[in-house]
């Protein structure tokens, strides 16, 4: 009896152990490392990935011959629809979560059926026992000096002269058939845009939909005063670059020389200033970008393999929702500044 006694009490014990590290398969490794070094209160930056995805092919094949904006609002609205069901038990946990300070910054994503935020540990093994849960990942913070290779200032020359660069993939070519960006949004993710710069200040891009600095959502996208991009490293209005290297790419993108040398290859277009720090807020800003009408997203944000272990299964699940939306995508895994000749080649396009 006492022998029997003891295997079944092995055997629950073995049980226990089973249900409560089950979970944890859900929890990517370095998340799991992370909440082990992490306090009880702490709120670790996360990525909670959804295993359903929207029927991109289904989508495209009821669209075909639509105008690009009839295609975007539908697709907006029926992506939005399809993550906002299978979000909804998990956004419910993580609202009372957030009510009890063990949560922040929560924000499901329709362009990958994703949810990110901050959350403790103990709400991280709660939504791993959610069948709607694929993975969870740790949305690991990297210093901006980590993630950006160096490019040159805009502006840097005598006046009224082209650079280099942009006279070598012959964009001027290109401005003498009347392509110049006029009438194109670019939206440039990045450590932010210096706005005041002389080369870049004219191209701003202006919600016209957003009251400035009343303190009010006007359009009700979920951005307060957003009237020239959103900071979502600190998940403010003021986008302006902390680094330097944002305002660079903005020149590579839209700089017109008024400073000196001319540097942008789509001189006449608008830029949207997302700053970003962070995969999920990455993801987060190409769906800003998509949502307030971006015609062209460029980023030289780089994760590189071995070093930063960006999660790039995430990132291939995105394209079919973004490239269905008729948005150019420009990124540049290196972060060797990929925008310059891929910018005019997709004004051609646009």
């Amino acid at each position: 009896m006492r022998l029997l006694f003891l295997i079944l009490l092995v055997a629950g014990s073995l049980l226990a152990l089973a249900a409560s590290a089950a979970p944890l398969d859900k929890v990517h490794p370095s998340l799991q490392a992370r909440m082990m070094a992490a306090g009880e209160q702490e709120l670790i930056p996360v990525m909670i990935d959804l295993g359903e995805r929207f029927d991109t092919k289904s989508f495209r094949q009821r669209t075909e011959g639509f105008s690009k904006e009839e295609r975007r609002a539908l697709l907006i609205k029926e992506a939005s629809a399809f993550a906002e069901e299978q979000q909804a038990s998990l956004l419910a946990v993580l609202k009372d979560a957030e009510a009890g300070g063990f949560a922040s910054r929560v924000k499901g994503l329709w362009i990958v059926n994703m949810i990110i935020g901050h959350v403790s540990k103990d709400v991280i093994q709660q939504l791993a026992g959610e069948d709607a849960v694929s993975m969870i990942s740790w949305d690991r913070p990297f210093g901006h000096e980590l993630l950006h290779d160096a490019i040159d200032d805009p502006g840097d020359g005598p006046p009224a002269v082209v650079s280099w660069s942009v006279s070598k993939i012959n964009a001027p070519k290109v401005w003498q058939l009347g392509i110049t960006g006029h009438g194109a949004v670019i939206a440039n993710l990045d450590s932010g845009t210096d706005y005041n710069h002389p080369d870049l200040s004219d191209h701003i891009w202006n919600n016209a939909d957003e009251i400035p600095n009343n303190g009010k959502d006007d359009d009700n996208n979920g951005y307060v005063d957003d009237t020239m991009g959103w900071d979502f490293e600190n998940n403010d209005k003021d986008p302006m670059d902390s680094y330097g290297h944002g305002t660079s790419t903005a020149g590579v993108a839209v700089g017109d020389g008024t400073n000196g040398t001319q540097t942008g290859v789509a001189p006449d277009a608008e830029l949207m200033i997302c700053r970003i720090s962070g995969e999920g807020l990455h993801i987060a800003a190409q769906e800003y970008a998509i949502e307030n009408g971006a015609n062209v997203v460029t980023s030289s944000y780089s994760y590189k393999w071995g070093i930063h272990d960006p999660d790039y299964h995430v990132f291939r699940k995105l394209r079919p929702e973004a490239l269905d939306d008729w948005t150019h995508w420009l990124h540049d895994p290196s972060g060797t500044s990929l925008s310059s000749d891929a910018v005019v080649g997709s004004l051609c396009f646009y």
